[in-house]
């Protein structure tokens, strides 16, 4: 497998988030996110935050021992669109104001803290979904008007009450859009929830493993889904189990499908990147050790007109060719 690293570790300059588009869009925990080509180049760097202080010049923490840090990254339309977990939403427009954007450029917050999750709607870019530590899943719309405080769009509404009519707490980890009003949660009391906007509650809610679920990818039949621990599952919509990955020592902190290739791969806190068959047996296929805790993920698949252009300008060898090499 070839590897290459860009920059060196620096613990300032860790990943928070990571964003393929027309370049590589890295936020890091500095509050800066750097635009970069595959090669690793620097194009631009755009800073969103600065951390607050306290008197020993170091970062204020959460209530989970975190500094101000980014929970979601998109770049669509010539819009790069973030969010930290203290609620600042930064929307930017790449182009330097060329062209006229529906939506506005802004940095505001949304009124809440304590976010772990921010999700940008694929199909409506203009609509945000957002999810925290006793903060329930909210979509907001981004062409609501600057001078106003901004309101969620729509908010859902937690599950009944328990057996013991006690209120279920909240902490929404992960998000993901499956349509334009559809939506899938993980929350940290390893529960899996799907959404549609047209009702507030969840369609469907239930419990997998014991521990807080990290990582989720949707698919046509499936959910594959990660906990703190490195247990991999793939599950049915209605929580049925259907299979496990094995062989992760830590947290799964990222995971993505490829179709294409009907591949899982996976990073976590035990340094290795994974490849595993999606279905079937769900198998190991080939792992690398990339010597650092591994925080975030992306694909770059080829098209299969560019598989196609590389195929053609091979050489093609002759058999004149061949008994050549042979001798």
């Amino acid at each position: 497998v070839d590897v290459q690293v860009f920059g060196q570790v620096e613990r300032t300059k860790q990943v928070n988030a990571l964003f393929l588009g027309d370049y590589i869009y890295v936020a890091r925990a500095n509050g800066t996110i750097d635009q970069m080509d595959l090669d690793g180049n620097v194009k631009e760097t755009f800073s969103v935050f600065e951390h607050q202080l306290d008197q020993k010049n170091n970062p204020i923490l959460n209530k989970h021992r975190k500094p101000e840090h980014f929970i979601g990254l998109c770049q669509r339309d010539g819009l790069l669109i973030s969010m930290t977990d203290k609620g600042l939403l930064s929307v930017i427009h790449l182009d330097n104001g060329l062209e006229k954007h529906d939506i506005p450029e802004r940095k505001t917050h949304v009124g809440q803290e304590l976010l772990c999750a921010m999700k940008v709607n694929p199909e409506l870019p203009h609509l945000i979904a957002t999810g925290g530590d006793e903060r329930d899943l909210c979509v907001w719309d981004l062409n609501s008007d600057l001078k106003e405080q901004m309101k969620p769009h729509w908010q859902a509404k937690n599950v009944k009450n328990d057996f013991l009519d006690m209120r279920v707490p909240i902490w929404i980890t992960v998000i993901e859009w499956t349509g334009k009003d559809t939506l899938y949660t993980g929350t940290g009391y390893h529960q899996i929830r799907s959404y549609d906007m047209k009702q507030r509650r969840p369609l469907h809610s239930f419990e997998i493993g014991e521990h807080p679920i990290k990582a989720l990818a949707v698919r046509e039949k499936d959910v594959v889904c990660s906990d703190t621990t490195g247990q991999v599952w793939s599950v049915d919509k209605t929580g049925k189990l259907l299979g496990s990955y094995r062989g992760i020592a830590g947290a799964v902190t990222q995971l993505q499908v490829s179709e294409k290739l009907k591949q899982l791969v996976t990073v976590g806190a035990d340094r290795y990147c994974r490849v595993f068959e999606l279905e079937g047996q769900r198998r190991l296929v080939t792992s690398t050790y990339l010597k650092q805790r591994l925080t975030a993920l992306v694909i770059a698949e080829l098209e299969e007109q560019e598989e196609e252009d590389e195929w053609e300008a091979m050489e093609t060898v002759t058999d004149s060719k061949k008994r050549q090499l042979s001798e």
